[in-house]
């Protein structure tokens, strides 16, 4: 709306022009014999049909672009992720409509806006980072942050960047794939926890299976050394040829269980 009074004003300059020149063309047409001047009506009605004819192709050509404008403005707000367009500071310039909804805001409030004034205040030191990788690197970037909106629960989001020149090539500009990525992060922390908790039952079955094994194993096994050195004990004074060998005994039974417990370690 705001070109119509600038195209309306070019317009009228250039009819003034027109009405001008054709002001002084009548002079020389009226000099001019009969014939010369049958042979311009011609020559002016051959250019006029190909001005209509021109004409049409313009209107046909303005047709088609607007058509294949309305077809990229759907893609681009049914996009299954969401797209901006910022500029070095990270200030929104362009957004889509489903940018828009993880945002939790509308279009018209969102342009201008700084988009860290989105990122949770934890990872917004991640995303300025971020938004200087692109220019640093020369491709594109990701980068996981944390949104926090206003009237709705926080989601996690996935930024890739990458810098590209504006219309005129001087001035750079990030284009910015935006998809929620919050339910695989609930995944992941779901499987953590489920693995976690295998973790935890594998190690107290090994628990329980050694605590058996000692039990039945290496709790009898000094059991029998005991009662061994008891009977040693016993028989220092009044037999000790047979302490001796009971002794022996003990001590290899003792190797034995000190060899199995290296093998529980």
């Amino acid at each position: 709306m705001a070109k119509t009074p600038d195209r309306s004003t070019k317009v009228t300059a250039l009819r003034r022009q027109a009405e001008e020149q054709l002001r002084v063309a009548k002079r020389d047409v009226a000099a001019m014999p009969i014939k010369d001047v049958q042979q311009l009506v011609h020559e002016l009605q051959v250019h006029q049909i190909e001005l209509e004819l021109q004409n049409e192709e313009l209107r046909c050509a303005q047709v088609a672009l607007e058509a294949a404008r309305d077809r990229y403005m759907a893609l681009y707000d049914c996009a299954p992720v969401g797209y901006l367009t910022l500029d070095l500071r990270g200030t929104i310039l362009g957004v889509n409509l489903p940018a828009c909804a993880m945002l939790g805001v509308n279009r018209k409030d969102l342009l201008g806006e700084p988009v860290l004034r989105f990122v949770a205040a934890r990872d917004q030191a991640t995303f300025l980072r971020h938004l200087r990788e692109p220019f640093v690197q020369g491709i594109s970037h990701v980068c996981e942050v944390d949104l926090e909106r206003q009237q709705a629960a926080p989601v996690s989001v996935q930024f890739q960047s990458v810098a590209v020149p504006d219309e005129s090539g001087q001035h750079a500009r990030i284009l910015t794939a935006l998809e929620n990525i919050t339910g695989r992060k609930r995944a992941e922390a779901l499987a953590r926890e489920q693995q976690h908790g295998l973790e935890q039952k594998r190690n107290l079955a090994i628990r329980v299976g050694l605590s058996h094994d000692l039990h039945d194993g290496m709790l009898q096994s000094l059991f029998a050394i005991g009662l061994s050195l008891e009977t040693c004990m016993r028989d220092i004074s009044e037999n000790p040829k047979k302490a001796s060998v009971t002794l022996t005994y003990s001590l290899g039974a003792m190797n034995a269980a000190m060899r199995e417990v290296r093998i529980f370690m």
